[in-house]
């Protein structure tokens, strides 16, 4: 990666052969390559997070790279309310030449994290929303329904730019106003907010996530900015709230997911296609020992050495849900392939009668709403699913039955024998009505994966570490 920075420029600065920026009567350069390891060669600097929009503009820096129309309303906007005299934006900071340029792409999170403060520059209009924050705890239903609508709020790079900075402060590209809020106030006048509008609504939290769904992530957000100095995100977590979010370029879904689990920079970029960047995206995550990326919809490959990996297409979340837990942890020996602490189940002979009926409406009563009131006649075929559908769950409507719940896999699996099928449960990582999974099953001969969701409650302390695929021969 190469890190460039904004800085005002001396006067002794010849500028007939210098790039420069004329900003509200101030003159501003381009400085660096700088050595992004060392604290003590860099001025501190705040990061300015904005969204592009659609129009284009030629950049004063580099002519042939065009930018965003809002690039300098933000910059200006950030120059005035920022503590700090050094700026980076992506526009004028974003090397052009490859493979720098993608290099620095992936190391965003990086970027984010050692920048003193990041400034979110929201477009003009939400300047009301921004004077209303500072007011009141309490928005107006109108203001919460602008930002739901919001393409700050709704970008993929948003989940990176706040969950990595140190320090966080909103303002508008709307120069008649002053108003600025700092993070926490503005993430929990939200979080207030959307805890007033479901009181009022007599929304639950499945009501919120089909009318707000934008905002629902946004809540999920708040929390992981407010623990991310304490713990890490899981994979799982990171591409449930990026499913939720919108992305015009398939890449910039990888480039934000890889600055989110990951703070170090990139000296080695993936490569231009989202396969490579998917490739990078799991690697990482096994250097850090979470496999949680495993529960995503991502084909297998059953002909390959690890039939329990995704194959490098499109990682999406089995349930864009938010998750509990830092990681799936896993580890390779002279065996095979472990995921560790989970819960082995094996499925029943769906029973039609009485008892099958009781057994199905205990492991519902322990379960929160909604879950707990479906029907348990009903429940299996199609109350659970029609709940697991509202919220983006895109897998086989067939199920496999146990005595602690029941397991929806994203692709139905077919066993040879009744005895050739096991479902293995997270227990590092969970939802609060259940737990992501996969089932393993012996079919001609070959053990096959799917990932899949587990609607139920088990006995974390039975949790062991399972061989979930054995070397071959």
């Amino acid at each position: 990666m190469e890190l460039y920075l904004l800085t005002e420029a001396s006067t002794d600065v010849d500028f007939s052969s210098t790039p420069f920026l004329h900003i509200d009567g101030r003159t501003w350069q381009r400085i660096g390559p700088l050595s992004p390891d060392e604290s003590t060669t860099r001025p501190e600097f705040a990061c300015i997070s904005y969204v592009w929009g659609s129009e284009r503009v030629p950049n004063p820096l580099d002519i042939e790279k065009p930018m965003s129309d809002q690039t300098l309303l933000s910059l200006s906007a950030a120059i005035k309310v920022s503590t700090v005299s050094a700026f980076w934006i992506d526009a004028f900071c974003v090397p052009v030449i490859q493979p720098s340029r993608n290099a620095t792409l992936e190391s965003m999170g990086y970027i984010y994290s050692i920048a003193k403060e990041v400034i979110v520059a929201l477009s003009s209009d939400r300047s009301g929303a921004l004077e209303e924050m500072g007011r009141s705890e309490k928005l107006r239903e109108q203001t919460l329904l602008a930002l739901e609508h919001d393409e700050w709020v709704r970008s993929v790079w948003t989940y990176q730019e706040v969950v990595n900075s140190q320090s966080l402060y909103f303002t508008t590209t709307n120069p008649l106003s002053s108003a600025v809020v700092d993070g926490s106030t503005f993430l929990n006048r939200i979080g207030y907010a959307l805890h007033f509008y479901k009181q009022e609504h007599g929304f639950n939290a499945f009501d919120l996530r089909r009318r707000l769904r934008c905002l629902d992530a946004f809540e999920d957000l708040i929390g992981d900015w407010m623990i991310s100095a304490y713990t890490d995100r899981s994979a799982l977590q990171v591409m449930s709230n990026l499913d939720r979010r919108s992305c015009t370029v398939p890449q910039n879904y990888y480039y934000s997911m890889i600055g989110s689990i990951t703070q170090l920079p990139s000296y080695r970029a993936a490569g231009l296609q989202v396969t490579d960047l998917v490739e990078k995206t799991m690697q990482i995550c096994e250097q850090k020992n979470d496999y949680s990326f495993i529960f995503s919809t991502a084909a297998r490959n059953e002909l390959s050495a690890t039939p329990w990996r995704p194959q490098p297409e499109p990682l999406h979340s089995i349930l864009p849900y938010f998750s509990h837990g830092a990681r799936q942890g896993g580890r390779h020996d002279a065996h095979g392939f472990w995921l560790e602490k989970m819960v082995c189940l094996r499925p029943v002979n769906k029973v039609e009668d009485a008892n099958d009926e009781k057994n199905v409406q205990a492991w519902l009563e322990k379960l929160p709403v909604p879950w707990s009131s479906c029907n348990p006649e009903t429940a299996l075929a199609n109350d659970i699913l029609d709940f697991l559908e509202q919220i983006g769950f895109t897998g086989s409507r067939e199920y496999l039955e146990t005595s602690f719940g029941v397991f929806y896999p994203q692709k139905f699996l077919s066993a040879d024998h009744d005895h050739d099928i096991y479902i293995l449960l997270a227990t590092q990582t969970a939802w609060t009505f259940g737990h992501p999974g996969i089932v393993k099953a012996r079919i001609a001969g070959r053990w096959m994966y799917s990932p899949g969701v587990f609607i139920g409650a088990v006995d974390k302390s039975t949790a062991t570490d399972y061989l979930l695929h054995p070397h071959e021969g």
